[in-house]
């Protein structure tokens, strides 16, 4: 061993200094551990971190090595908790037998570390001798490091010893006195270097190991004071390798460095570290999150995880399901939740996410995008950039509001890309280079993707595709274990981005979504009974002390009993647009109606609705007496309930009270005769539905009088006559229903009602 360092100080003189330590990136070397515990499973080291306490030593090997806990394992046996490694003792005989009975292959290209009880727990011969000591590759067979106490510094001493430091007060031969490789010092007869007396490094000074220091970690006080040349004695108490000032260790020295370094690349006993196992290389998880940092209004949890998300990982043939790979509480998920052969391994997170596109899209997201097009709200966030682009076009812009109003109203059920969660690859953003342009504008960011050697962007031809060799750089990796660039959990990581969540509130554990309670209150003013056949004219007056920004409230309604129509403005007629609603009766899918109301400051400032009209309907029982109050209720289930003010807070405080009240008789009876007809002067209303429809679609509307020609005719978006049709009808409510379009392409048509001097006309969406 001295001849091998002899060679090595020959090799590096004058080429370490303690300011250029790491010659390249640290090297990884994993770690097995051992726990000897007593026969019972009990131990003395109750506060045992494997993971906590190589991150501590790794601080002190920075620039050097890295190492990674590999795996672990439990012997319990009284006869190991006092371990005796004196040559008298057959403690490690048994020891390593012991440990070749376990099959465990991994820890053959491991550092074993055996953790014994606590104190000074390591005998020799039968007396206690220390609290750490070093079976090093140099000098045995079987190395090892044995610890009994839980401190950093000891373990970074230990380790220190496993790569071939001495003691800084140990010699090889001779004492360390010679403090000045350029003068060298002739002794008996020999010319002896700082390399070549005590532990044979320059830029750790002469150390009798008999010093105090003070609490500072200076001003030492040694016996004997002066070394033999007559110098005074000033040991480095910073020193790892050293005794001396016991809490002011916190480093090697850099000729420490680098011998450490060489001996591991270059000298045959360390090759079997060299192998590193690729179970060890990599982390047992990536993890999930969403970043709501510098979000307006604050989220007071910048950073949040994604729990129960399933996460598929695929190699080129086949891949493991993702139901059985979920995010926990802490959005971790497995990298290798099952065995795939091929090289490379692309992880691809759900995009539909707990099945629900509207969940934390909200008017209040309307209202800021809005604001963000307008130029008075700025997103700092790149995510919440992402997560306005609703219709992924690689920009913010109108159409984005028009998507998500869509799907707040119900008209949508998803989005048309089939996308609810997007997910940012940490493997780009940890890029500095990169991410200087990604927080600016995430849309003109282009990554290098090193695995497959092309320039990932977000507005290209294969967005939002979910399959190797995309140039998209959203929603998945596709990474190769075995190039040694992906051992970092962040590596297999993502930033989770719901679609239309600007606000960042969307449900992130699908296990804790929460159901509303409010209820609609009657007017004292209304009719005697909410239970009326015929028409009646509703009025919803809200009741809240809070200005408001911006609302939304669903209705389930029973849509066989209940014709809606008529919609119209309340108090504010400027406010009302007929776009913020939507009313769906029931259909094969959904077995009742559905009505949705939105609505949002357009120009940003709040607005009072404390004892106004939100808005009008008519309600025409359409099965005899109808108990309204039953059949119209809010369900929070069809749209959230939710009242934002100017902070962007959900104000609890709001009330919806139901104006239910007759309609004056809007219908002449006959005059001069039989042969006379008067007409009703109440315009003709029609309601189609579904729509977006799919092959069937339904017209709905109140005739007034008996009519021998009523037609319907619909067009494309071009004008063209696709259907026309022609009836003679008697009064009362009709249905009319169209069956003839499902071979017409998809998108938007118009119909018009003709019925005697009246017409209706409308605008239908086709999937």
């Amino acid at each position: 061993m001295a001849a091998f360092l002899e060679e090595i100080d020959t090799s590096v003189t004058g080429m370490v200094a303690s300011t250029s330590i790491a010659a390249s990136s640290p090297w990884k070397i994993s770690v097995w551990f051992y726990h000897l515990r007593y026969s019972d499973g009990s131990t003395d080291q109750q506060n045992f971190d494997a993971e906590q306490f190589v991150g501590d030593i790794n601080t002190y090997f920075a620039g050097t090595f890295e190492f990674i806990v590999c795996g672990s394992t439990n012997i319990d046996n009284n006869d190991f908790v006092q371990l005796d490694i004196g040559n008298n003792s057959n403690d490690l005989t048994n020891l390593w037998a012991a440990v070749d009975t376990l099959d465990e292959p991994l820890a053959d290209n491991c550092v074993r570390v055996f953790l014994t009880g606590s104190g000074d727990a390591i005998y020799k011969n039968g007396v206690p001798d220390a609290s750490g000591y070093t079976h090093d590759p140099l000098r045995y067979a079987k190395p090892a490091v044995f610890l009994s106490y839980l401190a950093g510094r000891l373990w970074a001493h230990e380790f220190g010893h496993y790569f071939g430091l001495p003691h800084t007060f140990e010699g090889m031969g001779l004492g360390q006195y010679v403090h000045d490789l350029g003068t060298p010092v002739t002794i008996g007869g020999i010319s002896y270097t700082c390399y070549q007396t005590g532990d044979g490094f320059c830029d750790t000074p002469a150390d009798p190991n008999n010093c105090s220091f003070s609490s500072q970690c200076q001003t030492p006080s040694c016996t004997p004071s002066l070394d033999p040349l007559g110098v005074l004695y000033n040991p480095d108490p910073t020193l790892l390798m050293g005794y001396n000032g016991a809490n002011c260790r916190n480093r090697f020295s850099g000729e420490q460095h680098q011998r450490m370094r060489t001996l591991y690349l270059d000298h045959p006993a360390y090759v079997f570290l060299h192998n590193l196992p690729l179970e060890c290389i990599l982390p047992e998880y990536g993890k999930i999150e969403r970043n709501c940092e510098n979000y307006d209004p604050p989220i007071q949890k910048p950073i949040q995880y994604l729990v129960s998300l399933p996460v598929e990982v695929r190699d080129e043939y086949q891949s493991c399901n993702s139901q059985y790979n979920k995010t926990d509480t802490a959005g971790r998920y497995l990298i290798a939740p099952c065995t795939l052969t091929g090289i490379r391994r692309t992880i691809l997170p759900d995009r539909k996410f707990g099945n629900d596109p509207l969940s934390g899209v909200t008017t209040f997201d309307l209202l800021l995008i809005n604001k963000n097009i307008l130029g008075s709200v700025e997103f700092e966030n790149p995510f919440q950039i992402i997560a306005a682009d609703a219709n992924i076009s690689g920009s913010i812009t109108t159409f984005d509001i028009v998507e998500l109003r869509k799907l707040i109203l119900g008209i949508y059920q998803e989005l048309p890309h089939h996308i609810s969660w997007r997910y940012v690859p940490m493997f780009f953003t940890s890029d500095l280079p990169v991410t200087d342009t990604f927080f600016i504008n995430p849309f003109q960011a282009k990554f290098p993707d090193p695995f497959q050697n092309i320039q990932r962007s977000y507005n290209s031809p294969t967005k939002g595709v979910t399959v190797p060799n995309s140039d998209g750089w959203m929603d998945f990796v596709s990474l190769i274990p075995a190039s040694g660039l992906v051992s970092s959990i962040d590596d297999w990581s993502f930033t989770g981005v719901k679609v239309g969540d600007v606000n960042c509130t969307a449900d992130i554990d699908i296990s804790s979504i929460e159901q509303d309670d409010h209820e609609f209150l009657i007017d004292s003013s209304s009719v005697a009974s909410t239970t009326f056949s015929g028409v009646k004219r509703v009025e919803i007056i809200a009741s809240s002390s809070s200005d408001i920004l911006a609302w939304q409230f669903g209705v389930r309604y029973t849509s066989d009993s209940l014709l809606l129509s008529d919609l119209a403005a309340g108090t504010d007629e400027e406010a009302f647009d007929e776009e913020n609603f939507h009313i769906a009766p029931a259909d094969s899918l959904q077995p009742d109606g559905m009505f949705r109301a939105i609505w949002y400051a357009a120009d940003g400032q709040p607005a009072s609705i404390d004892g106004k009209v939100l808005f009008g309907f008519e309600a025409r029982a359409i099965a005899g007496m109808v108990p309204f109050e039953d059949q119209f209720r809010l369900d929070n289930s069809v749209l959230s309930f939710e009242f934002y003010d100017e902070d962007g807070e959900v104000v609890d405080e709001v009330t919806l009270t139901l104006r239910i009240s007759d309609i004056p008789q809007e219908y002449s009876a006959p005059a001069g005769g039989a042969n006379n007809t008067v007409r009703a002067s109440k315009p003709l209303r029609v309601k189609a539905y579904p729509t977006p429809f799919t092959n069937e679609v339904e017209f709905v509307f109140d005739l007034p009088f008996d009519e021998e020609e009523v037609r319907l005719e619909i067009f494309d978006a071009r004008g063209s006559l696709v259907f026309s049709r022609q009836d003679a009808l008697p009064s009362g409510l009709q249905v009319l229903n169209v069956n003839s379009l499902a071979w017409q392409p998809s998108g938007f048509y118009w119909y018009v009602l003709y019925a005697g001097e009246f017409a209706a006309q409308g605008k239908l969406s086709k999937r």
